[in-house]
């Protein structure tokens, strides 16, 4: 199984499960930020492509994007009001501000988000398994709508499906690995309308993603992977997991030379959609 796979591929992995459902993001920023965690920013420009893409495609209005695994609201703070994560970085890890409440920290994030143009014609919508995490992007004001739900374990609830039912385009940057084709099923199946949502996955290599785009054909979207490019998501934490990972990458037949090998993560990026939508504009066309 998916789920078995990936839990051996993370076993080495560094151990960073108690930052993802803090009260608010300050330990999560500070614990990446010596790892070099990049992969939103570098996601940016191609999600905005996509989404370009997505607006012409359907003559769309408004483009309600799903950010699957959205953590603390970090696409959105990068999508919707245009921040950076060194930005972030700043505003979270400034020594002066590491004494505040979670209400104060709100009121500076939400008085940080008001000074920014931010884009009317994106509705960011949140799913992760943190209940805290989501919560604290809803109250910030970076996502439009949070869901807090387990999707490997089951369907969506009533009331968390009622959230994604109008879902244009899902987007990951680093969630496949932890979840497998049964969450992107519960989500697509989840989601009201004969024409499915986009997918749009950053995956790490060492992670297959087959049995997902099987899950996203069987629902009538076919998957594109965009060649020749990768996308750094954060270096190593240790020589333990950058071992760990070429040793996963050799026995996929994976070469990691200026890439793994140089002590970082890479990422691949996926695009699925309905075939008659990428005959008329294919992925090399998006992202040339």
């Amino acid at each position: 199984m998916t789920s078995k796979l990936f839990e051996s591929r993370n076993e080495f992995k560094l151990n960073l499960g108690d930052i993802y459902n803090k009260p608010d993001p300050r330990d999560y920023f500070n614990a990446l930020e010596p790892l070099r965690y990049i992969i939103p920013e570098l996601a940016k420009p191609v999600f905005q492509a996509v989404f370009a893409a997505l607006w012409n495609s359907r003559q769309l209005a408004t483009v309600t994007v799903l950010d699957l695994g959205c953590s603390y609201g970090i696409n959105a703070a990068l999508l919707k009001y245009g921040l950076c994560m060194r930005e972030l970085y700043q505003h979270y890890g400034a020594p002066e501000f590491s004494q505040l409440n979670r209400a104060a920290l709100l009121d500076r994030d939400v008085a940080m988000l008001n000074g920014r143009k931010k884009i009317e014609s994106l509705h960011l919508v949140g799913v992760d398994a943190a209940p805290r995490a989501v919560s604290y992007a809803t109250d910030a004001g970076l996502l439009d709508a949070g869901v807090a739900a387990n999707l490997e374990a089951g369907p969506a609830p009533p009331a968390a499906a009622a959230k994604m039912t109008s879902t244009d385009i899902i987007i990951s940057t680093g969630c496949v690995g932890y979840v497998t084709e049964h969450t992107f099923a519960h989500i697509l199946d989840a989601v009201a309308g004969e024409t499915p949502p986009w997918v749009a996955s950053f995956v790490l290599r060492m992670f297959p993603y087959h049995a997902i785009t099987e899950a996203l054909a069987a629902r009538g979207l076919t998957t594109e992977k965009l060649a020749g490019r990768t996308f750094v998501q954060r270096c190593f934490g240790s020589e333990d997991e950058q071992v760990h990972v070429l040793r996963q990458l050799a026995e996929m037949q994976i070469n990691p030379a200026n890439k793994e090998a140089e002590g970082q993560y890479h990422a691949e990026f996926f695009l699925s959609r309905p075939p008659e939508e990428i005959a008329r504009l294919p992925l090399e066309a998006i992202l040339p």
